[in-house]
């Protein structure tokens, strides 16, 4: 079973996501976070394998690139977002995240980018 954390500041993308997860026997959606100081805090109580997150969300300029990372170490992050050029890639990257997942495949891609994932946690 693959815990996962789902991160989006937009509740209709978060029960949209949660909706692909939630057909799927291998995963278990253990919390969602509308903010990253949210994520912070869920990652901390609920120790996900993997954490889906937004990468652009409302408190962006409120979290420090090193701060979130650190919090995340533990698990496997897949940053999605709409915008995929270079800039959002490297801001994934210092986020932690394994890869950038583009929203509007998220029906097609997510699922097998979680399980990849979930295989590459490192762990406890």
């Amino acid at each position: 079973m693959i815990s996962v954390l789902l991160a989006d500041d937009h509740q209709s993308m978060r029960k949209v996501i949660s909706a692909l997860l939630k057909d799927d026997a291998e995963v278990r959606l253990v919390g969602e976070a509308g903010s990253f100081r949210e994520t912070m805090d869920l990652t901390a109580e609920f120790c996900p394998d993997v954490v889906v997150m937004d990468i652009h969300m409302g408190d962006e300029k409120k979290v420090k690139p090193s701060d979130l990372k650190s919090s995340l170490v533990d698990c496997q992050v897949l940053a999605m977002s709409l915008w995929t050029d270079e800039e959002t890639k490297v801001l994934a990257k210092s986020f932690g995240a394994v890869t950038l997942l583009d929203k509007t495949k998220l029906a097609s891609e997510l699922l097998p980018y979680l399980k990849q994932c979930a295989r590459r946690r490192s762990p406890h």
